[in-house]
């Protein structure tokens, strides 16, 4: 019985050590110079128009691609926008979805509506934290920030002022 046991036993510990998780491990210094990182949430003027914009500002890139930013369970692509100072990039999260409208003749008639997947979110953030996907000599990077800042939020009209008096 013994002679079975610890060659199992032995076995069984070499697989689990081969075991890797599926957490993706996050830098401790990011491989760019960053100046800021804040969050924003904005509103627009109709119903079901809002969402957070995550931006960071950058003074030197170092070559790094930024992919996409995880914010509070979600997931957006990097925009980025470049100026003659300085680099952001910024993630704009849409929180809340519109309903959908009914352009069918019949107006009785429910709507198909594919309901979105959710993606399985990759890790366990606190409200104040995001993480960003970046290529790095072609491997796909994390870095983690953690206290980010919430500016006042902007509110969008709904429409143009048409004539003040």
């Amino acid at each position: 019985m013994k002679s079975i046991l610890y060659p199992a036993m032995l076995l069984l510990t070499v697989f689990l050590v081969q075991c890797k998780s599926n957490q993706p491990v996050f830098h401790t210094q990011a491989p760019f110079e960053y100046t800021s990182i804040y969050t924003q949430n904005w509103v627009g003027g109709q119903p079901g128009n809002a969402g957070v914009y995550v931006t960071i500002t950058l003074k030197q890139t170092h070559g790094i691609v930024p992919d996409s930013m995880y914010y509070q369970g979600w997931i957006a692509p990097v925009e980025i926008k470049e100026t003659p100072t300085n680099t952001e990039w910024t993630g704009r999260f849409q929180t809340v979805t519109r309903r959908p409208v009914n352009l069918s003749d019949n107006h009785n008639k429910p709507i198909e509506q594919a309901v979105p997947k959710r993606i399985d979110f990759p890790f366990d953030l606190k409200d104040d934290e995001v993480v960003l996907r970046y290529t790095e000599q072609g491997k796909a990077k994390f870095f983690k920030w953690s206290g980010v800042v919430q500016k006042e939020p902007i509110f969008y009209p709904s429409a143009k002022p048409q004539h003040q008096f």
